[in-house]
């Protein structure tokens, strides 16, 4: 476990892209600090027919992200391997959604869990991610990629299942997603 955080900056992840230069080193030590247990990484033939399977190629920085660490479980969210990811529009509570929301559903991926019926998606267009919620059902476009999925989901470590239950290195996790993110973000 690492030192505990004393400031929002100790929280914040030290990349900023998945590929750029280098990316893998701090996440990799993220995960190892916090004792995330970190998966087979994912296999090119697995990724492949995956994509043959939904019939649309995975956005690059998702695929590398799999192929470097696997289907983390940052305890929420749980990133799906790729024989489980479907389309979307397959989610058992799409059918509750508004008609519009469920047209927006077409072209999206589920990516993650929750650990309950609440999923995340990633756009195969434009690599945005959403999140569903089964109650009541709603969908919403969420972090403008999948690189702040993957730093979202770091920033919460620090105070979730692997990190400190700890009142104020929660706060200072929330302050940090309104500061990245904004408010409407997590």
């Amino acid at each position: 476990m690492p030192d505990k955080p004393q400031t929002k900056v100790d929280l914040l992840p030290r990349f900023t892209r998945i590929g750029d230069n280098g990316w893998e080193t701090p996440i990799r030590s993220h995960l190892l600090a916090y004792n995330v247990p970190l998966p087979a990484p994912a296999t090119h033939d697995a990724l492949t027919a995956c994509e043959h399977r939904l019939g649309a190629h995975l956005p690059e920085p998702f695929t590398l992200f799999l192929r470097t660490f696997g289907p983390v479980n940052f305890n929420d969210p749980t990133l799906l391997p790729p024989d489980q990811i479907h389309p979307l529009d397959h989610w058992g509570f799409s059918p509750y959604l508004s008609d519009e929301d469920q047209r927006r559903l077409r072209g999206k991926i589920q990516i993650a869990e929750t650990g309950s019926d609440d999923v995340y998606g990633l756009d195969l267009t434009t690599g945005t991610c959403c999140r569903c919620e089964h109650y009541p059902a709603t969908f919403e476009d969420w972090l403008p990629s999948f690189d702040d999925f993957v730093r979202m989901a770091l920033i919460d470590l620090s105070w979730s299942y692997y990190g400190w239950p700890d009142p104020e290195i929660e706060r200072m996790a929330t302050e940090l997603k309104n500061d990245v993110f904004g408010a409407r973000c997590w």
